[in-house]
């Protein structure tokens, strides 16, 4: 049996951060990270919203004079998906925004 940490480890292999994209006033956020993904890897447009598990800010929420937006994570379904998007990540990004592991 694992140790709670090896499980974690390994569940994190699904997840991506999605960081410095600005939160908009009346935002949704999982449309807006489909968006953003739909352009990084329009070969599976159609299957992103089906790709993607969970996707929601990190941390607290911020005061309204905070610049920094906070990350965005985004848990896959397959690793395939995951692995898709991270490989053509830096092809096609909005401005400022960078996906980490």
């Amino acid at each position: 049996m694992q140790r709670p940490d090896e499980q974690e480890s390994y569940w994190r292999r699904w997840n991506l951060k999605l960081l410095g994209v600005p939160k908009a006033a009346q935002e949704n956020v999982h449309l807006e990270v489909i968006k953003i993904c739909q352009v990084i890897l329009p070969s599976i447009e159609d299957k992103l919203a089906d790709a993607t598990d969970i996707i929601h800010r990190l941390g607290k929420r911020q005061h309204a004079g905070d610049p920094r937006p906070r990350g965005i994570i985004l848990r896959f379904v397959s690793r395939v998906s995951r692995d898709g998007v991270w490989k053509a990540e830096e092809l096609q990004l909005p401005e400022g925004a960078r996906l980490a592991v």
